[in-house]
């Protein structure tokens, strides 16, 4: 029993001899040249690029198939519509009205107020030109005034500053005399005299202005009308106020050919020059007012 069953394993199991020849019987796979390995390459990439390009155009056609047609609408889905344009365009244009009439609210104020503004700018126009007004009469008035106190007063400008004290009063003595006749020449009666200061622009080698203050105005007015018929190199002024001077400076062309026509005028308070015109007596207080009668 045991020989048997040991026969029948060894005729079971393959001796090492017959396994050598079982794998010199099996067919061995034949060894692939680099051309071939190339081709088998080439192909698969041909295949691979196949596919692709099968893909490719079944997209393409996927995409260029066009959808299918959709249901028409209903008239319900029209009118559903319509009524949701409607709600859509009356709340928009409910926004729109809102929007103008906040707009036109804003106009109106703003309108207002422009009318409101120019009525005051008005009112302060009118206050500001009778202001104005008021503020002339009162700057003649303390022109007025302040020519009041120096109408007695002459300026002389040219006598030399070597001229002092008592040599001063000897000079003028002599000038009155050279300006009216003798016997008139000593009964006028001189307060005092003094020299006022040069303006600062005055050159340095113009000797200073000399006031005279006469005891009567009559006096003054005298000598400064024989001053100014006589040629002579002094020059012999009205002493006016810092206001007035310049006002009647403006109106020496006025002056003059007054002198040359030969009509009479006179210098009242401030810049007013009273003129005999034909028998009436005409005021000047701007050159403009000239033209009435030149």
């Amino acid at each position: 029993m045991g020989r048997k069953s040991k026969q029948l394993h060894n005729e079971a199991m393959p001796s090492s001899q017959n396994i050598v020849d079982l794998l010199r019987a099996t067919p061995r796979p034949a060894k692939m040249v680099p051309a071939q390995e190339a081709s088998e390459h080439s192909s698969d990439d041909s295949m691979e690029e196949a596919a692709e390009a099968t893909t490719k155009r079944r997209s393409t056609r996927r995409e260029s198939t066009p959808p299918p047609e959709q249901m028409p609408a209903s008239k319900a889905d029209i009118i559903h519509l319509l009524k949701e344009l409607k709600a859509q365009s009356a709340a928009d244009v409910a926004l729109i009205r809102e929007d103008l009439s906040a707009m036109t609210a804003r106009i109106q104020a703003v309108e207002v107020n422009e009318a409101a503004t120019t009525a005051k700018i008005e009112t302060l126009q009118r206050e500001m030109a009778q202001l104005k007004k008021t503020s002339t009469i009162l700057e003649n008035k303390v022109a007025a005034l302040e020519d009041a106190k120096r109408q007695r007063n002459l300026r002389t400008r040219g006598i030399p500053e070597a001229v002092q004290d008592p040599k001063v009063t000897h000079y003028l003595r002599r000038l009155l005399a050279s300006l009216l006749f003798q016997a008139k020449a000593k009964s006028i009666l001189l307060e005092f005299h003094f020299r006022i200061p040069k303006p600062p622009r005055a050159p340095a080698d113009v000797p200073r202005d000399l006031l005279i203050v006469f005891q009567s105005l009559w006096e003054k007015l005298l000598v400064q009308e024989a001053a100014r018929e006589t040629n002579m190199s002094l020059k012999v002024l009205s002493y006016l106020s810092i206001m007035t001077s310049p006002g009647r400076h403006s109106m020496k062309d006025i002056t003059q050919l007054l002198r040359t026509k030969g009509i009479q005028y006179r210098w009242g308070p401030g810049c007013r020059l009273s003129v005999s015109n034909e028998g009436k007596r005409v005021h000047i207080t701007q050159a403009s007012d000239s033209v009435i009668f030149l």
